[in-house]
This record gives C-alpha cells, sequence and structure tokens, in this order.
C-alpha cells in the first residue's frame, strides 16, 4: 500500500542520500498493521521492548516492537 512505499521510499533515500547505515522502527506491539508495514518494507523484528512505552490515551504500560533495517553495504559486517 501507500504507506509500505512511503517507508520504503524514505528508507531509500536515507541510505542513498544521507548515507544512513541503518534504521530503526519502533511501534505498539499491539498495532499488527503497522508491525506489517515494517516487515513489508524490508525491516527484520530484532526484539520486544516489554512496558517501554505508554499508551497515548490510557497511559497504561504497552510492549513495543522493535525493527531494523542495515544499508545494503553493512549487511555483511553487522
Amino acid at each position: 500500500g501507500y504507506v509500505t512505499e512511503a517507508v520504503v521510499g524514505l528508507s531509500e533515500m536515507a541510505f542513498d542520500g544521507l548515507v544512513a547505515r541503518r534504521l530503526q522502527i519502533v511501534c505498539n506491539a499491539a498495532n499488527v498493521r503497522r508491525a506489517a508495514v515494517a516487515r513489508r518494507a524490508g525491516f527484520e523484528q530484532e526484539g520486544t521492548l516489554h512496558c517501554s512505552a505508554r499508551h497515548h490515551l490510557t497511559n497504561e504500560l504497552i510492549d513495543e516492537f522493535f525493527f531494523s533495517r542495515y544499508c545494503r553495504e553493512s549487511s555483511t559486517t553487522r
């Protein structure tokens, strides 16, 4: 979809134009659709951060998924 295309485009701009070596996405673990966007955009889930943030409406502690993507050149050196 459009969001996945945007994430892919911004990732490529960061790697190619800004010479970034690593990008990260952190999202609410309950947000299945946001996690799916990260996976479709080529990000790998590296872990779960437990009780790491507060929900913006309820102020309850929530878990977050931690995704990252490395530039093509550094993927073999991580």
